[in-house]
């Protein structure tokens, strides 16, 4: 019989799946190389480091437990990449992979994971030029069905408490593989190769068959204008999404930044940063939803993004709330790499500017929404083989103050 309604998306489902090789992290350096210890002796292993960014919080534990991949395809100069960092001991294991980000991103979206916040998908595109000229390029172009808006917020939402995802039943990543429609054409179902060189092959499970994770939607396609037809017809309307990759927590960050937000303005030139609000009065019915102003408790820990000043993170703002404004929707989709903690804000202290930015985009209509995913490394039933597993957690509540 066929399957009519599928249950919410539930805590604790394992929505991307590796293998790896229990190692300790003696350095990081040169942004993308990392040394580890992959046996009790002195020797260490050189592998690459998918993170370009400071990871502030996640180095200072020396030998710190990690976890490494090891590349499915020959050739490739470093053989291994490091995937998982557990900075504390006894404490959350942290994703450092960036690439991942998007990948674990469109497959809750492809499952309906985040169908609450972003609406119910039609069809995907992955990296479609948008923005002042065509610079830049968004992770994901969605048609959404529907003409209607996200409704008001609960008065949960309202109150800044997390809410569990009701989207549809998210099947175990080991499922076979599929066919969907997308555009007028039927696609069918494979992994994506990863940013790390890996080249994405498919993986084999246990029983010797392929692992399909992720479906191949259209890749750099042409940007849509607000003039254009949509894939779906009528009725059906844009998301913009991007998606930024979390590691970093409040509790790794010392005494706050006095660096003075500044903003470009239309000639390239620099003035003072707009204030951030000081309420969520007057933000969209999306945005409130999300963006709660809450003030957060002395003992909430959040997840802050970014670690470090990121012109490109400024862009790709900008460039959303420029979505929002020729009447489309856009979203940023915030990724946090670990379990332990329990709201999102934008990071003052390390980009003032992107924070007064996310605040900003907000108010304008542009969707911001946090996810959490924890990681946990599962001994396989030989014995011997390491099995890292990534599970969904839930929607964080966001704090713009």
């Amino acid at each position: 019989m066929q399957q009519t309604a599928r249950e919410s998306l539930l805590p604790g489902t394992v929505v991307y799946r590796r293998d790896v090789l229990a190692v300790r992290l003696s350095r990081r350096y040169k942004r993308f190389l990392a040394d580890c210890n992959f046996s009790e002796g002195p020797e260490v292993t050189t592998v690459h480091c998918p993170n370009t960014g400071p990871m502030i919080g996640l180095l200072d534990r020396p030998d710190a437990p990690a976890l490494c991949s090891v590349a499915s395809t020959a050739g490739r100069k470093y053989a291994n990449t490091l995937e998982a960092i557990q900075p504390e001991q006894g404490g959350s294991w942290v994703g450092i992979h960036s690439a991942l980000a998007n990948k674990i991103v469109e497959e809750l979206i492809q499952r309906g994971g985040l169908e609450s916040e972003l609406g119910p998908l039609q069809t995907l595109q992955r990296e479609v030029k948008y923005g002042k000229d065509n610079a830049s390029r968004v992770d994901f172009l969605l048609t959404l069905k529907g003409q209607a808006a996200q409704s008001a917020p609960s008065a949960a939402a309202k109150a800044g408490v997390g809410r569990k995802r009701p989207g549809e039943a998210m099947p175990d990543s080991r499922a076979k593989s599929s066919t969907r429609t997308e555009a007028g054409k039927v696609v069918s179902s494979d992994r994506r190769g990863c940013a790390d060189g890996s080249g994405g092959s498919n993986e084999a499970t246990r029983d010797g068959s392929n692992v399909n994770l992720f479906s191949s939607f259209r890749k750099g396609g042409t940007p849509i204008s607000s003039s254009s037809s949509l894939p779906g017809g009528t009725g059906s309307r844009m998301m913009y999404v991007e998606v930024k990759n979390v590691t970093l927590i409040s509790g790794a960050l010392g005494a706050p930044a006095q660096a003075k937000p500044k903003r470009r303005n239309a000639k390239g030139g620099v003035r003072e940063s707009a204030p951030a609000p000081e309420s969520a009065a007057g933000l969209t019915a999306g945005a409130a939803a999300q963006a709660t102003t809450s003030t957060c408790e002395q003992t909430e820990q959040l997840a802050f993004f970014p670690d470090a000043v990121s012109v490109r993170a400024h862009r790709h703002m900008e460039d959303l709330m420029g979505v929002v404004r020729k009447g489309h929707e856009a979203a940023v989709v915030f990724l946090v790499q670990r379990n332990d903690c329990q709201g999102f804000a934008p990071c003052r202290q390390c980009d003032p500017h992107y924070a007064d930015l996310v605040a900003e985009a907000a108010q304008v209509g542009v969707k911001i929404i946090a996810v959490a995913v924890a990681l946990e490394p599962v001994t396989l039933p030989d014995g011997e083989k390491i099995e890292l597993q990534w599970k969904y957690v839930g929607c964080l509540p966001v704090h713009l103050k």
